[in-house]
């Protein structure tokens, strides 16, 4: 989990600086047996209102601009007069508007017709409570389609004066929402206001937002380009004010249905703006409705959730598929993709947010309107609640395509209008707390069934007991009232600016609390179409006091109260007088920590562009493009000058790079005419250096992969380059190291009958414009320089390894002498025995045989500090639509399901206990044309099962791969059996590549360094795209801890690939190097952890054919008499080398002392460790040198 860094947000004013007065109130219990809600009969407490919509041309003349944007309303709640009770505003669409008075708990009254505040006979939209004037007390804007927004000024005696006109804010729009906030810290709240279509003849796009600055002399002027938001058309549905960066300037996040892209709105400080989307953010939603900001992780971050359309079901989600193959252009178009499911932005603390949405649970909701972020429970952690349904079910593909053959409007709107309207449950999610990033659906639990259409909400403390409850809006229905029984404690806290404006919008509040650190920030406009009471509402668990309250106001001003007790309101009075408006500080930093990213200064500027190819014309139900898969990386000393140099694999269209170390702390791009510079037509994959040859130089053997041509090109044929000493090379006779034109990824060298020299293994990937089928894997015996493949002699079996993507010689047993670890797509890990120059696969389950995964990379470490080998295993990830356990794994099937002599792939997932079918009718029957004739409509096919869709006897006889789990996660060596267990939630977020695994901090413990992130699903899947790659520190038991950007350094936000470490300036620390697909290499500089050290250790074997001693086992002893286990492997991770060094961290407390050598020829030796210097050679003593 992120951390937060407390000492950052704020600073202690003096105590007679705070001006704090309180009421206080127990909660009371909710009787045994009860739900934590209790739904109340609007009627019976005087909320006597119907949500009517009565205007015939809805269905008329008006039809498009009604289902278009105009169809929801909303509410506003706040105290209007001052008691103490929350009062209620209520929006109709065609009716009268009502103000409700609260009189009592859950008592109110109409006083609409004395307010003066009933609004007009036009269309209703949005309303907000919000003090216009600066005057102490709530103000009404209310919002209408196609007339006048109104503005009711209160008059502080119960009634109000309508003043939008004198004020310049009686715009006439497709208005949805005016949300109020300070965005210049002037003292007084600005307007924003969110529009949607209008004239959907005349400008089908939709109407322009506006921005209106506050002059705070009854004027409000218009600016909204002079402050830089675009003046494009767009259909929006919510606007909200929220500090993105930390800084105290309130940022804008604006949410926009159909095709208009969202925007995010960094507020620069000086009345303007930036839109920063392409920047922040990864993705978005493509059909965003109501939007909501808050913490969710309680790291002193605010976080957002846009909410889209996506849908809880297999059904409904297949119904309302449609055609997608003609968005295909629009997808690729997008700098920042849209997808068809929410999106939730975790705040990372730099510049880009985090997407997590499929792994917190929240990615799908159905018809989303409103959505609140609010701790419901009173446990400390914000729970979700989202409300539902639609007037008709427009997007129903059935009914879209019989629209498609009406001539008429007339026609289209008496179809619609004699559909049934959308009916859906309105949920609510419970936030799982610490560490989990993930939300469980209570709807039932909590007592919030509800199911019919429901539009704007509010969460409010009506009964001032010290929960939130809630009311929302219905579709030609009475109003929805719930009361919350909630027996935890909490703590409101409502402010009176001075300075600021009077009730402290725009203000950040901070607790710390049991729970972590909890932060509120006070806005308006919420969810959709809404307002609630500024004030801040936290839950507190079981605790009964906290250590301080923080309050950043918008005039700059920190107050800080400490020792606050619980179950009270807190009223915090802003200081009139005090420290001047601080400058921007933003919490969002430049990215720094333990590591520098220092490629510039290295100078490593590899680029592998990848070509532009699209796999899925061949094959058009690929889950994943396979054609960015590479990426290798591989560390050595190929000019034999004494330090290591890096090669990074080219693509397709391009070639690899040799960067030679130049002994001064850079590289150089080696500028000879090198054999691999005329191979443009070769996706390289993984490179390797090994001394293939015994003449004790490095040599480069390279593997070819991809799927641009098909199996028996030449473009695929492995590639060996001998090195001359220097550096120089020259490209083997392919007769001495079977170049096998197969799509290969990882090759991985070992001694495995143990005659002295490397012997390889080259893993097939992929079988092109045939996925899942896999080609032939390969062994092959290092026979004097020549490569023999004796598979099927030595290793029968392991031709038939799958999809492979990762491998290593190792030895999780222990043995001397390495088998074969090895990891393939949709595969259990498999492990060949070495016994005696013979490779058998281990058919006795050690821990592997159940843990099938989508695996991309592997690594060895011991993790645990307990003297074996764990291993580390990347995976798809948890962030995906892609779910899977051992009772219901996730499958793909591969037949020729039509019968025509081409094989089509078959996506299948589990909904309860019915399988089905992952893809939907129209991309299914573009490819095989039967399902549509046996399936005519979208509903037919939605009701199918996986074997009413295909024949059971063909998915009995198809090639079957399967997933059981989808995390990252390593298996724990227990005494050669092992136990899966994931890792952190943010590793999670996106598919694991590169895995470096060293001691980067000095602390005597491994951490693991993990790239991720994945540009190819197909593209209704959308990007895996939601993470930053991370730093993970280990703490020595097999315990992880995810690290920010800003504590670690490393910050990549597109994708990457292969990961390496090496020592490149020569300081003892372990650095790091990765690749990515379609831009530029990083380079990471270890700046080591204060009072730790490190030392980089490398053997030197008197094996003239091997002497980087891979292969050799290491065991170091502590001083603390622990043990740590090490392997000097040739490949680790994702197609990449590493150094051949091991890096010892250590404490002032527990250093290295002695180290336990297994030669490569099985002979063992023992060595002081001398931690005063920063490098250390160790040789094989000549005595061991015989076999």
């Amino acid at each position: 989990m992120i951390t937060p860094h407390l000492a950052r947000l704020g600073i202690t004013l003096p105590a007679a600086m705070l001006a704090a007065h309180a009421h206080s109130a127990s909660p009371e219990a909710a009787p045994a047996g009860e739900t934590l809600f209790a739904k109340l009969d609007p009627s019976a407490i005087g909320l006597d209102v119907t949500n009517t919509y009565s205007d015939p041309a809805m269905w008329g003349q008006k039809y498009t601009e009604f289902q278009g944007g105009a169809v929801g309303t909303g509410l506003a709640a706040g105290d209007i007069d001052g008691d103490g009770l929350v009062d209620l505003y209520v929006v109709t669409k065609t009716g009268s508007n009502k103000l409700f008075r609260q009189t009592a708990p859950f008592q109110f009254e109409d006083i609409t017709d004395q307010a003066g505040v009933a609004g007009s006979d036009a269309w209703g939209t949005g309303s907000s409570f919000a003090d216009i004037d600066n005057d102490g007390d709530l103000d009404l804007y209310v919002c209408q389609f196609d007339a006048p927004n109104l503005l009711f000024l209160n008059d502080g005696n119960g009634t109000f004066t309508e003043s939008a006109k004198s004020y310049g804010i009686d715009i006439v729009s497709g208005s949805v929402v005016g949300t109020f906030e300070d965005y210049d810290r002037d003292g007084d709240l600005d307007l924003f206001l969110l529009t949607n279509v209008l004239d959907a003849t005349a400008n089908p796009d939709g109407e322009p937002d506006y921005l209106y600055r506050n002059e705070g002399n009854g004027k409000f002027t218009e600016v909204t380009q002079a402050a830089g938001i675009a003046a494009d058309r767009g259909k929006g549905h919510s606007a909200t004010w929220w500090d993105a960066d930390g800084d105290n300037w309130p940022d804008l996040y604006i949410a926009n249905d159909f095709e208009a892209p969202d925007h995010l709105y960094k507020n620069n400080g000086d009345g303007t703006f930036t839109d920063i989307t392409d920047i922040a953010l990864p993705h978005t939603a493509w059909y965003s409705m109501g939007s909501d900001f808050g913490d969710i992780n309680n790291d002193g971050r605010l976080d957002l959730l846009t909410a889209d359309m996506a849908n809880t079901t297999h059904f409904k989600s297949k119904v309302t598929m449609g055609d997608m193959g003609g968005w295909v252009d629009f997808f690729d178009a997008q700098v920042t993709p849209q997808y068809m499911k929410n999106a939730v932005f975790l705040n990372s603390g730099t510049h880009r947010f985090m997407e997590v949405a499929k792994m917190t649970g929240l990615s799908s909701t159905d018809w989303t309107w409103s959505t609140r972020f609010e701790d419901f429970d009173n446990d400390g952690w914000l729970d979700l609640h989202v409300t539902n349904g639609m007037v008709r079910s427009f997007t129903d593909s059935d009914m879209v395509n019989k629209i498609k053959k009406l001539k008429s409007k007339r026609q289209i709107v008496a179809l619609v209008k004699n559909s049934p309207v959308l009916r859906e449950k309105n949920l609510a999610f419970r936030n799982d707390g610490a560490d989990t990033l993930h939300f469980t659906k209570v709807t039932k639990q909590w007592g919030l069934e509800h199911e019919g259409v429901s539009f704007g909400s509010v969460a409010a403390d009506f009964d001032n007991d010290g929960d939130l409850d809630l009311i929302y809006s219905n579709y030609d229905a009475p109003l929805s009232v719930y009361q919350n029984n909630s027996d935890s404690n909490y703590l409101t806290v409502q402010l009176e600016g001075s300075l600021s404006n009077s009730h402290g919008i725009g203000a950040r509040v901070l607790i710390e609390s049991s729970q972590g650190t909890q932060v509120r920030k006070l806005t308006v406009a919420r969810g959709v179409l809404s307002s609630s009471q500024p004030v801040a509402h936290f839950g507190l668990g079981q605790d009964k006091k906290i250590p301080s309250v923080t309050v950043h106001w918008p005039s700059g001003t920190i107050q800080k109260i400490k020792n606050v007790s619980a179950n009270q309101k807190l009223r915090i009075q802003e200081p009139k007088t005090g420290a001047a408006p601080l400058a921007a500080k933003e919490i969002i930093n430049p990215v720094s920590g333990l590591f520098t990213e220092s490629s510039d200064e290295l100078g490593l500027n590899f680029t592998r562009k990848e070509e532009t190819f699209n796999d899925m014309t061949r094959q058009s139900l690929l889950p994943h493009r396979m054609n960015t898969l590479g990426g290798g990386i591989a560390v050595g000393d190929a000019d034999g000058d004494g330090d290591s140099d890096i090669y990074f694999s080219g693509a397709t269209g391009g070639v690899g790079a040799l960067y030679l170390n130049n002994g001064k702390g850079s590289y150089t791009l080696d500028s000879r005419q090198q054999p691999w510079s005329a191979k443009t037509q070769t996706e390289e994959m993984a490179p390797l250096f090994a001394d293939v040859d015994t003449d004790g130089d490095l040599d480069l053997y390279i593997s070819s992969g991809s799927v641009e041509v098909l199996e028996g090109d030449s473009a695929l044929n492995n590639s060996l380059y001998l090195n001359s000493g220097d550096g120089q090379f020259t490209e083997a006779d392919a007769s001495t190291y079977t170049p096998a034109a197969t799509s290969s990824s990882v090759v991985a060298a070992g001694d495995y009958d143990r005659d002295g020299d490397l012997d390889l293994f080259v893993g097939g990937r992929v079988v092109p414009g045939e996925y899942p089928r896999a080609p032939r894997s390969a062994l092959l015996r290092n026979d004097n320089g020549t490569f023999v493949d004796v598979t099927d002699e030595d290793a029968p079996g392991l031709a038939d390894s799958g999809m492979v993507t990762a491998a290593l010689w190792t030895s999780p047993e222990g043995h001397k002498t390495k088998g074969l670890l090895i990891l393939s797509e949709l595969e259990a890990p498999r492990y060949y025995r070495n016994m005696g120059g013979k490779l058998g696969e281990l058919k006795i389950d050690r821990g592997f045989a159940d843990i099938k995964g989508w695996w991309n990379s592997l690594a060895a470490a011991d993790v645990d500090n307990d003297g074996d080998l764990d291993y580390i295993a990347g995976n798809l990830g948890l962030n995906t639509k892609y779910k899977a356990n051992a009772d219901h794994p996730f499958k793909i099937y591969f037949n020729d399901f039509e019968g025509t002599g081409k094989c089509n792939i078959v996506e299948a997932k589990y909904e309860g206990e019915n399988l089905l079918p992952v893809r939907g009718r129209s991309c299914s029957s573009r490819a095989m044309p039967s399902i549509a004739e046996r399936f005519p409509t979208f509903h037919d096919f939605g009701a199918a099962s996986l074997d009413s869709v295909y024949a059971p006897e063909k998915l009995e006889t198809s090639l079957l791969k399967e997933a059981t789990e989808l995390g990252t996660g390593i298996f724990f060596n227990d005494n050669g059996r092992f136990t899966f267990k994931r890792l952190p939630r943010i590793a999670q977020m996106a598919p694991v590549y590169g895995i470096a695994a060293a001691d980067f901090n000095g602390d005597g413990n491994i951490d693991l360094a993990l790239a991720q992130n994945f540009n190819g699903p197909q593209v209704e899947t959308g990007r895996y795209d939601g993470a930053l790659s991370v730093l993970l520190i280990g703490d020595g038991t097999g315990n992880f801890q995810g690290t920010e950007p800003n504590e670690s350094g490393i910050f990549i936000e597109d994708e990457a690939r292969g990961m390496a470490v090496a020592d490149l300036n020569a300081d003892g620390w372990p650095d790091l190097l990765a690749s990515r697909p379609n831009n530029s290499v990083h380079a990471y500089l270890n700046e080591g952890e204060k009072g730790n050290g490190s030392v980089a250790v490398s053997l030197l074997s008197k094996i003239p054919s091997n002497p980087q001693a891979f292969g050799a086992q290491v065991l170091v002893t502590y001083s603390d008499n622990s043990k740590r286990a090490y392997e000097i492997g040739t490949n680790s991770g994702y197609l990449s080398q590493s150094e051949a060094t091991i890096f010892l961290g250590y404490t002032k407390k527990n250093k290295p002392e002695q180290i336990e050598i297994t030669w490569p020829n099985g002979k063992k030796s023992q060595k002081l460790i001398d931690t005063k210097k920063a490098k250390l050679v160790i040789e094989q003593p000549s005595e061991l040198v015989a076999k």
